[in-house]
């Protein structure tokens, strides 16, 4: 039966038969609309029999009739709310809310109670048992959108076991709590991701093991949806990692194995490794210091599988700063680097007792710099890429020079003291006396020439200290060729000498003329 309160037809009924009728059947109606509990087909038809011994004109009871009619059909259509089919205060029945709900199934005082279905206003659907006039117990819950659940209810919530299904492949079976997932199950995501283990309102929580789509694992501890706390990655590159995490991220003291046999074992932070850490590489190498970013930073340890060790500096995953570097042949770098290699001031030890301090460039010395031998020798000037090159001065217990080096060699312009103080000036070759050069020894004889490999050779000037002189030429330190020997206050002798001594004489002029001819454009024939 249909309440007053709930019929729409109801009071469009008594406002049209109020202006048929008039103002004193519309107290009548309102004084019935009073009394809740009067049946809305009885109101109908007690103020039509009123109306009808009030106006006694046929036409008008024709028009009453067919009003009546109208207005009945309008309430008993699908706008209808309440008990709409059968018996719903105690037994089967079928009723409609006034939010369009309807309930189809068992009551008990005037409550669902047993077993019905339940079409939402939205298209939602349940079907299962209820109780006080709440879903209880086992039951399916089928939404709009395609989704369902299928399980058990406690007074309205979804508790116990149960399985939920949504059309975008995410799936649940397992427990539930206060109407969430909570306690044991498994889940498989609408991205493909799989988990397995405690859940908590909803989510992830406790331990637990999900697999992911892209073939990673991790097993361990889980909080509000995500890895955290201690656990296991298993990478589907063969890489593994145990320890802290949080939010799916390595974070704490753990351990990570690669595929290639590289291991860490120290601190994480954000899923990097940041703070204090050892790093194994499967050559041997080995590292053990601070990091930050999973880069190299701050003070640390390399080891090489070469037997080279640093200690010292590292910025972005290079040695930068200040360290020391030791060899396995004994040899030790104390200073500056720069992109791994020593670069700045730095000293370098040698083995055999030597010492370098200085300038440095990509792990060479290069620029100013002082070598110290361990005989006592000195040298100290310009270096580039590891050797003595540009100017500098080499002091040695028996002999000095001063002047350019290439490649660790007297080349170029340079001064060079022998032991007895003889003095050369001029140029050097690949170390070796060559070319123009002046040689004056501790008698003060002079020479002004040529020289190749340290002996006087091509054309020269000698002079003595009583004034002789003899310009032309030499080979292997002597007088050979044509050559002009002039004496203090004495005849000169003029022709072609044989080691030291005139061993074809000519004229003067002859032999100038052929000097002159031989080197025409050089500079001792100017004198």
């Amino acid at each position: 039966m249909h309440t007053i309160e709930t019929s729409i037809g109801t009071y469009i009924f008594i406002i049209l038969n109020t202006m048929l009728v008039n103002q004193i059947n519309l107290y009548f109606v309102l004084t019935l609309l009073y009394f809740r509990n009067i049946q809305t087909i009885g109101l109908v038809n007690l103020i039509f029999f009123y109306n009808f011994i009030y106006i006694q004109n046929k036409y008008f009871l024709i028009r009453c009739l067919f009003l009546k009619l109208f207005i009945f059909g309008f309430i008993s259509g699908e706008d209808r709310t309440g008990c709409i089919e059968g018996n719903c205060y105690n037994g089967i029945g079928k009723y409609r809310y006034s939010n369009g709900d309807v309930y189809e199934g068992s009551f008990k005082e005037k409550k669902k109670n047993g077993y019905g279905k339940y079409n939402f206003f939205n298209g939602d659907k349940y079907k299962g048992e209820y109780s006080e006039g709440l879903k209880h117990g086992r039951g399916i819950y089928e939404y709009s959108d395609g989704k369902l659940f299928e399980g058990f209810y406690v007074k309205g919530r979804r508790e116990g076991k149960g399985k939920f299904i949504s059309p975008d492949g995410l799936k649940y079976e397992g427990d539930y709590k206060n109407g969430k997932e909570s306690g044991k199950g498994e889940s498989t995501l609408s991205n493909g991701d799989k988990y397995s283990g405690d859940y908590l309102n909803g989510k992830f929580h406790g331990k637990g093991k999900c697999t992911f789509i892209n073939g990673d694992t991790f097993e361990g501890h889980f909080q509000n949806g995500s890895p955290d706390g201690n656990g296991v990655y298993l990478y589907a590159n063969g890489d593994r990692y145990e320890g802290g995490v949080n939010a799916n991220k390595k974070h704490g003291k753990g351990i990570y194995s690669f595929s290639d046999g590289s291991k860490y074992e120290g601190d994480y932070e954000s899923d990097m490794r940041h703070g204090r850490g050892i790093l194994n590489y499967p050559n041997g190498d080995k590292y053990e210091g601070s990091f930050m970013n999973d880069d190299f930073q701050g003070m640390g340890k390399f080891f090489y599988s070469n037997g080279n060790q640093y200690s010292g500096r590292f910025q972005k995953g290079k040695k930068i700063g200040k360290g020391s570097l030791r060899f396995p042949d004994g040899s030790n770098y104390l200073g500056e680097f720069h992109n791994d290699k020593q670069h700045g001031k730095g000293k370098m030890f040698y083995p055999s007792g030597d010492k370098y301090e200085g300038d440095f460039e990509d792990g060479l010395s290069n620029g100013i710099g002082k070598l110290t031998y361990s005989n006592g020798n000195i040298y100290e000037g310009e270096f580039q890429k590891g050797e003595k090159s540009g100017n500098g001065i080499l002091i040695t217990s028996k002999d000095q020079y001063e002047g350019e080096f290439k490649n660790g060699l007297y080349d170029g312009y340079g001064i060079y003291t022998f032991p007895n103080k003889d003095k050369y000036e001029g140029q050097f070759k690949d170390g070796k006396r060559t070319g123009m050069a002046t040689l004056i020894n501790m008698f003060g004889e002079k020479y002004e020439g040529e020289f190749f490999d340290g002996i006087k050779n091509g054309l020269g000037l000698y002079t003595w200290p009583s004034g002789d002189i003899y310009l032309g030429e030499w080979s292997n330190g002597m007088r050979n060729g044509y050559g002009i020997l002039t004496k203090y206050q004495q005849d000169s002798e003029a022709g072609i000498w044989l080691n030291g001594k005139l061993d074809k004489y000519k004229e003067f002029g002859l032999v100038f003329n052929d000097l002159n001819n031989l080197y025409p454009e050089h500079i001792l024939l100017e004198k």
